[in-house]
């Protein structure tokens, strides 16, 4: 059984969802813009201090994104399984959808919501007390 600290962590996570669909209905991906600004600095740091190793370490950076992807995907679905992930998925496109149909919007959250709890409360959860 999930304590109320776990199912709060689940139910941050699907908030996340729901404004990373949000900002994404909105054409705004605050990840693409960040990251854009740390790479024209770093890569004007790594060219006045070492041109050899500037490729590789702006290659790295252009694949965090993605490895924060597959790391909180990884937690998402340890925490709470894949129910918890549907819940993500279902809190993105409340926040998808909340510009051009509120009602689908509503729906998709309490969906989520029902999900990230259903997740926490569910026996598979191996998270310590």
């Amino acid at each position: 059984m999930g304590s109320k600290k776990d199912t709060q962590i689940i139910e941050f996570i699907v908030i996340l969802g729901v404004v990373n669909g949000f900002l994404y209905s909105l054409k705004f991906n605050p990840v693409n813009a960040f990251m854009n600004e740390v790479e024209a600095s770093i890569s004007q740091l790594i060219v006045t201090l070492t041109p050899n190793y500037s490729n590789v370490l702006l290659l790295l950076l252009q694949l965090l994104p993605a490895i924060t992807l597959i790391v909180s995907v990884i937690v998402i679905y340890r925490l709470g399984g894949a129910t918890a992930i549907t819940g993500v998925a279902f809190g993105f496109g409340c926040g998808y959808f909340f510009l051009s149909n509120l009602i689908i919007s509503i729906l998709c959250l309490i969906i989520g919501l029902l999900l990230g709890l259903y997740s926490v409360k569910s026996s598979k959860l191996r998270l310590k007390k």
